[in-house]
């Protein structure tokens, strides 16, 4: 049997950590091991760890340099492009999504219809490539999450 992995990086934990738990308790659910990480030191080992699902945040220059390498140590790569949160405007969705990283990404996590059709557009994706799974941080507001951030919130007023 073939052990599939994903790797979960994380730049700001206080940003991203329970978005990045919300992804991994789905993928551990899916008999997928997980591994989460802060991004620079996992991103200075991965030619020694097993291939993989890497799921970076974005697409922009900072990510293409780390895209870029992946494949040839075995990894697959998948994003969740972050930056397009809240954006109407599919122009301005893909104005930090470098075209050059196109080639090496095998899947990106859209929020919405909008957000697939600009990457089919502008970025010439694939509808394969493209499957609408919402926003982790956004699915991290609804229930029963919220009762979580609530109860901070109260000890913090």
């Amino acid at each position: 049997m073939v052990q599939r992995i994903a790797y979960l990086p994380i730049e700001k934990r206080a940003r991203e950590f329970t978005s990045k738990c919300l992804i991994a308790s789905e993928l551990v659910r899916a008999g997928v091991t997980v591994v989460i990480g802060y991004s620079a030191a996992m991103l200075a080992n991965f030619n020694q760890f097993p291939p993989g699902v890497v799921c970076v945040k974005g697409l922009n220059r900072v990510q293409y340099n780390i895209i870029n390498q992946l494949p040839s140590l075995g990894h697959k790569v998948v994003a969740i492009d972050e930056e397009a949160l809240g954006a109407l405007d599919p122009a301005f969705m893909m104005r930090d999504c470098w075209p050059e990283t196109q080639p090496y990404i095998d899947k990106v996590f859209c929020q919405g219809p909008v957000h697939k059709s600009a990457f089919i557009e502008f970025r010439k994706f694939t509808s394969a490539q493209t499957p609408i799974t919402g926003n982790p941080r956004i699915d991290m507001l609804r229930p029963p999450f919220i009762d979580a951030i609530r109860e901070n919130v109260a000890w913090i007023r």
